[in-house]
């Protein structure tokens, strides 16, 4: 869902399946069943792998976004079905392996900007830079099992952070191909299990740019290097037009 690459899934990866021609004309997003997990059938479609169906994200003719589930873990491949109504179409089997990392961004393609925030709470982009050493925090999936482990449909909500569900690989951040020191990995609060936050510290040496390359690493495995953020000086310079001399000469003696 997030790269649109092909090919494998992970536990835990939010997905996109094509289903040409099937399912509602209008967009029809995740609900909560009884025990308050993302619902498993929406609008009359579900999504079984190995017999497990998979929290549904959205539904829209033509499409349908799940979350595979975390008891496909250590299988070497998975057997995916797809129902609508009642109908269920053939098996289609996918490799299944630890982790495939992939970068939300802006324009849901996994190119260009992306979906994060700077240390201030607001977007990164070209207009918007995170300055070096300040707090980003990007979004991801493919993370694959966690620690502890993944429950397929929980909305994370824990009253300590140090609860949260962790990749079970080492996470790294690389922005300009120099590594991040991370905050914090783990489940993004308040999201279906599956949806990875990473808060990493912009390194000191990153390069400045409007579009640097940005690359979450987990457990040795590297996401796409077409995914970018934008980053700025530590320190900004600010053009002051002031034509008084002894003004202009006390104002570059402050210090913002």
């Amino acid at each position: 869902a997030a790269d649109h690459s092909t090919g494998r899934v992970s536990p835990g990866e939010i997905v996109v399946i094509a289903v040409p021609g099937v399912g509602p004309e209008i967009l029809v997003g995740q609900l909560l069943d009884a025990q308050n997990r993302v619902a498993t059938e929406l609008a009359g479609m579900r999504v079984l792998f190995d017999g497990v169906p998979a929290p549904v994200s959205y539904v829209v003719r033509g499409q349908v976004s799940v979350v595979v589930p975390y008891e496909v873990a250590g299988h070497a491949s998975t057997a995916v079905v797809v129902e609508y109504q009642g109908e269920r179409t053939e098996p289609v089997t996918i490799p299944v392996v630890a982790a495939a990392p992939a970068l939300f961004t802006l324009d849901g393609s996994g190119l260009g900007q992306a979906g994060m925030l700077n240390q201030s709470g607001c977007c990164n982009s070209a207009a918007n830079p995170a300055a070096r050493g300040t707090l980003a925090s990007l979004y991801a999936t493919g993370e694959g099992q966690t620690r502890p482990r993944g429950q397929t449909g929980r909305v994370s909500a824990y009253d300590s952070v140090s609860k949260y569900p962790r990749p079970a690989g080492p996470v790294q951040v690389f922005v300009g191909g120099v590594a991040a020191r991370i905050e914090y990995a783990g489940e993004a609060p308040h999201a279906v299990a599956g949806l990875l936050q990473v808060n990493f510290r912009v390194p000191a040496t990153a390069p400045i740019g409007d579009a640097v390359p940005v690359v979450l690493m987990i457990g040795g495995i590297r996401s796409s290097e077409q995914a970018t953020m934008a980053v700025r000086p530590a320190q900004q310079q600010v053009l002051l037009v002031e034509p008084d001399a002894a003004i202009r000469r006390q104002i570059g003696r402050a210090h913002v």
